[in-house]
């Protein structure tokens, strides 16, 4: 799958599918089959033109492999760095990583299967991705042969700093842009296409598992299954050709992690080879800021693989690593966050957070919150301390509800009293409205979520807003009763004596 730019400010990702079906046939007939509980192991080839690998032979678009520098490998370091911690593979996944001038237009960087495999789900022969296949088997079918083809584009002015630092605006984001390309390679990767621009999907067309879980959209549910049309149809083409909010997909994992909505996938209406039906459609609200959106631009852009598309690889098969971190208002609709320590750019609420299998009513790692001073109804008239802490240099994006009414949710007029205000490490106070209706003296539940800024730009208005229950990627949800609720014993106005017993 290719990322790529039409103009030097805003690229269309375009992918060019180099997946081909292997030889081999992987036992990968029951994708929920993943019980491996371990981080992945990523190895990368940085190819060279002595040992190519299956790097693109040079032609007249692609030229010679040249010699990685330092600064980028260490960058595509980095990018394994921050997959290898979300999903998990008892086979080791290596990756040929090719450096090549390509003169295609636009194009940044591609990356594909190396090779797919097929298995049987609910009756229906479908491709899995080399990666894919070989974690639901734990075996390496595809043996000395790498499981993912990555190639970066020697022409384009890349910043590819790591870590403590921010990406230049005039430059592109290396590590975004093949944490996309390397998820592309793992199966994140839908196999509709139109030929000669108005033929969908002409030929023998063999779906791949994530196909099975496509669907229209008539903007209130699910309609129809893309692969249940019929191929090379004008129907087909119709569905792939709706825009914008058409297209759906519809994973259970991806829908829980969306409070209970399916994902939206890049539909347009001219057909963009490569872009349309192989990402997320970030021309929709709802998917500012994903990692698999289908469009990106020169500057800092997103790092962090979003709950959404995490859910996305798990419903394809992948055995993922979503260790959360609940709310725990008693009554109230759960919130989770997934996360670890070992996240690049881990961000919490103060020293510690529990992570657990379900929402829980007691939570001792709640800890990063304190009410000051004297509230009072009106405007700044309430005030409360945060302490943010985790990797140095991270951004955050914290949220806050109150349920002013006491009606067990945050859904109500003027209950979201802070929205996506971008906060970094360190310790801080931050004021907040109170209605005129409100009585602060009275105990009202309020939650805190505090999440990894996308882009870590310390600006949080290029990101879908967040709600008080969906699912999402890093940081913690702290939910509190202030005044804090206190449970002190009544006065005894009588007194039981017990007997001395003596032997």
């Amino acid at each position: 799958m290719n990322r790529k730019t039409t103009f030097a400010s805003f690229l269309i990702l375009l992918l060019s599918c180099l997946i081909f079906i292997g030889q081999q046939n992987a036992s990968a007939d029951e994708t929920e089959a993943v019980f491996i509980y371990q981080n992945a192991t990523f190895t990368v080839k940085f190819r060279t033109a002595a040992d190519p690998g299956d790097c693109p032979t040079p032609d007249d678009t692609v030229g010679e492999l040249q010699a990685w520098p330092a600064e980028a490998q260490g960058a595509m370091n980095h990018v394994v760095d921050i997959l290898d911690n979300l999903v998990n593979s008892s086979v080791p996944i290596v990756i040929d990583a090719c450096y090549q001038p390509d003169s295609s237009p636009g194009s940044l960087a591609f990356a594909s299967a190396v090779e797919s495999y097929e298995g049987d789900v609910d009756g229906r022969t479908v491709t899995f991705a080399a990666a894919l296949a070989n974690a639901i088997d734990g075996i390496d079918n595809n043996g000395d042969r790498s499981e993912i083809l990555t190639s970066v584009n020697t022409n384009i002015s890349w910043d590819y700093c790591a870590t403590d630092c921010t990406v230049a605006e005039d430059k592109f984001d290396f590590v975004s842009t093949l944490v996309h390309e390397i998820l592309h390679g793992m199966g994140f990767a839908m196999t509709f296409g139109v030929d000669d621009g108005d033929s969908p999907t002409v030929g023998n067309y063999t779906p791949d598992i994530t196909d099975t879980f496509v669907y229209t959209f008539d903007g209130t549910d699910e309609v129809t299954r893309l692969i249940d049309i019929d191929n090379n149809s004008a129907a087909l083409l119709d569905a792939f050709l709706g825009g914008s909010g058409t297209v759906v997909f519809a994973g259970p994992n991806t829908k829980a992690a969306n409070d209970g909505n399916a994902a939206f996938v890049y539909s347009t209406t001219t057909w963009e080879s490569g872009s349309s039906m192989s990402h997320l459609d970030d021309n929709h609200p709802t998917n500012l800021g994903r990692m698999m959106n289908a469009a990106t631009g020169e500057g800092p852009s997103s790092r962090t693989v979003d709950a959404i598309t995490l859910a996305f690889m798990q419903d394809i098969g992948w055995s993922v690593n979503d260790a959360q971190d609940f709310s725990d208002g008693a009554g109230y609709p759960a919130a989770s966050h997934v996360t670890s320590t070992d996240m690049v750019n881990h961000i919490r609420m103060g020293a510690t957070v529990t992570t657990e299998a379900n929402a829980a009513t007691t939570d001792s790692s709640d800890d990063g919150i304190s009410a000051n001073g004297t509230w009072s109804a009106g405007a700044n008239g309430g005030q409360f301390g945060i302490d943010v802490q985790g990797s140095s240099g991270a951004w955050g994006c914290l949220n806050v509800w109150a349920d002013w009414n006491n009606d067990n949710d945050f859904a109500d007029d003027e209950e979201q009293i802070i929205t996506m205000e971008p906060i970094e490490v360190g310790a801080f106070d931050v004021d907040f409205d109170i209605p005129n209706s409100v009585d602060p003296t009275e105990q009202h539940t309020y939650r805190f979520r505090l999440h990894q800024d996308w882009d870590n730009d310390g600006a949080c208005d290029d990101q879908v807003s967040v709600s008080s229950t969906v699912r999402l990627m890093n940081g913690e949800v702290e939910d509190y009763v202030f005044p804090a609720s206190t449970l002190n014993p009544g006065d005894l106005d009588q007194f039981i004596y017990l007997p001395v017993v003596t032997r």
